[in-house]
């Protein structure tokens, strides 16, 4: 199917998760086709509104990823996470807790 590769693709540039509403949009998959790979375990759930790639790595910045990716757009990683990416001293990735900045406030 030329729209799991899409979506493969996407998730492959994203830690391995993508959002359903991106999937939706961008490679046009239908609610229905997605809930059917989500049954077959060709896709599985990372979350409310995230879907990952079975067989990606379970890495901290997979799990920043689907953080950001439940928020809504303009959202934005900050914290400890983000102090542990551009390696300061004291913080790693594996402790960090992920925390989203919302401008919009929801």
């Amino acid at each position: 199917m030329k729209r799991l590769k899409k979506a493969y693709a996407l998730m492959e540039t994203q830690h391995g998760v993508a959002g359903r509403q991106e999937l939706l949009a961008e490679c046009g998959l239908t609610r229905g086709q997605l809930d059917n790979l989500l049954r077959r375990g060709r896709l599985e759930s990372a979350g409310r509104g995230v879907v990952r790639a079975p067989g990606s790595p379970r890495s901290p910045q997979q799990r920043a990823m689907a953080a950001v990716l439940r928020c809504p757009p303009g959202s934005r990683l900050t914290g400890e996470f983000v102090a542990a990416v551009y390696g300061m001293d004291g913080f790693t990735l594996a402790s960090a807790p992920v925390r989203v900045l919302n401008p919009s406030g929801d």
